[in-house]
């Protein structure tokens, strides 16, 4: 099992089945492929979920943390805070937002965006080429490639972005 990180794109669906008492339920329920919460990302977040739960309830003796979390940067939040109502879309609260952020679940991180992050960022090229043509990496979203590569290579990312899956070294480890 393997950490995934979220992109912004992700992060709207995500917490809305958080927050959906008929989904997630808050981590005790199970995600669903739904919107951009792809079959392939949804099990990975339901398989996270299951260890935790069955470490917290004696079953797994193998630390969780070593089955993989989910994570997103401090960056996606806010760029979630600043495009609140496309990606939101009235499904969860800015009230039900800060909850969760003040009290994460113990399998969500929050990836700081510091100078610890710089040596992943660098690695993350400026431009990449789809169908022969050639695309600008924005800087928002190399931060979340950034943020992927800095928890390992086998740390997954969900992201919807076509310019990141073309990057080479991230292939292999899109989960959307």
């Amino acid at each position: 099992m393997s950490d995934v990180v979220l992109d912004t794109n992700v992060i709207g669906d995500f917490l809305a089945q958080y927050f959906d008492s008929a989904l997630a339920n808050r981590g005790f329920g199970r995600f669903r492929p739904e919107g951009k919460m792809t079959a392939a990302l949804a099990d990975h977040v339901n398989r996270i979920l299951d260890r935790f739960r069955r470490f917290e309830m004696g079953v797994e003796v193998d630390s969780p943390f070593a089955g993989g979390l989910v994570i997103a940067s401090a960056f996606a939040f806010v760029e979630l805070c600043r495009k609140w109502e496309p990606m939101v879309d009235g499904r969860f609260s800015p009230i039900q937002l800060q909850g969760f952020l003040k009290d994460l679940p113990n399998w969500f991180s929050i990836a700081p965006v510091d100078e610890t992050l710089l040596p992943y960022y660098a690695n993350i090229p400026p431009r990449v080429f789809i169908r022969g043509e050639e695309k600008a990496i924005e800087w928002c979203d190399a931060i979340h490639a950034a943020t992927a590569d800095s928890r390992g290579r086998r740390c997954l990312l969900a992201t919807t972005d076509g310019r990141l899956h073309a990057i080479t070294h991230l292939r292999e480890r899109i989960l959307i």
